[in-house]
């Protein structure tokens, strides 16, 4: 921050002319500012402050986008703010709709404007590594095609190029998952398989348990007759519980993605008495207390914000249990 402010203040008072310059130093600096902010989200154990700081952020992202279009930093933070934005909020807010099976429900219809949202900036951010969506499909034609176009173009050893894939990979997969009457979107699920393939190959415990969420989400909610096999899908959400047992959202998708759709009462049960008893500890986390070191399950910050959403999810299950079981 000195050195920009030096180069500001030299522009500024010596060198006429320089202001295309200090401005992109300025929104470099900025750029990288929120990319590294978008970590810190996950530390926030407060669904509402969630979704209300979000959306705010990623319009400041997108009007810096505007003058910086080719920002790999900006794309990213947008890929992710957008899927995450979508997961977290969206389809939460378009739970109790999806639940109950509502028809033309306008919760939903933002759900999917925001998870298309990421797609566009997944697409885009590839396109700055020259690959295409024409690309990505044509190369499920041949064995592990995908996993070595993506090997040939992109670092596997970067997180970016990582996050990018597997938010692109989560925002197509939503997509398909709600709106599974769509013939030309299901021709899409080899795509997002491979995609979450290749990430979840050099990091299968990522976000804590992410990969293993979304296999058991693909496996229990895809039909049998394309592949589908919800008793393999049990099988990932109980590998993460087991792993990271204080991520109430592997909880909840295993509620929401398992046990709903297989109406297995038995595992709504066992998972409801452990999220229960996270409500009211998390409610004592958000008030200081003097002396208080904290709840241990949420000691880990960075698993906050997974813990905010799977709680919110939970008490909308709990509300229409009675329908649903």
């Amino acid at each position: 921050m000195v050195k920009n402010f030096l180069i500001f203040f030299v522009c500024l008072h010596l060198l006429p002319g320089c202001s295309s310059l200090l401005r992109n130093i300025a929104l470099r600096s900025l750029s990288d500012t929120l990319y590294d902010a978008s970590f810190e989200l996950q530390t926030e154990i407060d669904w509402q402050t969630l979704k209300d700081s979000l959306p705010g952020m990623l319009k400041l992202l997108e009007s810096i986008k505007s003058v910086r279009p080719g920002d790999k930093k900006l794309i990213l933070a947008l890929t992710k703010g957008y899927a995450s934005y979508a997961f977290a909020i969206s389809e939460t807010l378009a739970l109790e709709d999806i639940l109950l099976e509502k028809r033309n429900s306008p919760t939903q219809k933002r759900a999917l404007e925001h998870y298309s949202r990421a797609v566009h900036y997944g697409f885009e951010y590839l396109a700055l590594r020259d690959i295409s969506h024409k690309d990505l499909t044509h190369s499920l034609r041949e064995p592990h095609g995908l996993a070595s176009l993506l090997e040939e173009r992109l670092d596997g050893h970067s997180p970016r190029d990582r996050e990018a894939i597997l938010y692109l990979g989560l925002g197509l997969g939503a997509l398909i998952r709600l709106q599974k009457s769509t013939v030309s979107l299901l021709s899409q699920l080899p795509l997002v398989k491979e995609l979450f393939d290749w990430v979840c190959g050099k990091d299968p415990h990522f976000n804590y348990g992410m990969c293993g969420i979304f296999y058991g989400t693909y496996e229990s909610g895809i039909p049998t007759i394309l592949g589908g096999n919800p008793e393999r899908g049990k099988k990932f959400f109980l590998d993460v519980i087991h792993r990271f047992p204080h991520n109430y959202l592997a909880r909840a998708a295993y509620i929401q993605y398992y046990a709903i759709p297989q109406n297995d009462a038995q595992t709504y049960r066992e998972q409801k008495v452990v999220l229960e008893r996270a409500l009211a500890p998390m409610e004592e986390e958000k008030l200081w207390q003097p002396g208080r070191e904290g709840h241990e399950a949420f000691r880990e910050k960075p698993l906050r914000a997974f813990q905010a959403v799977g709680l919110e999810r939970f008490k909308i299950i709990q509300k229409h249990e009675g329908r649903i079981f």
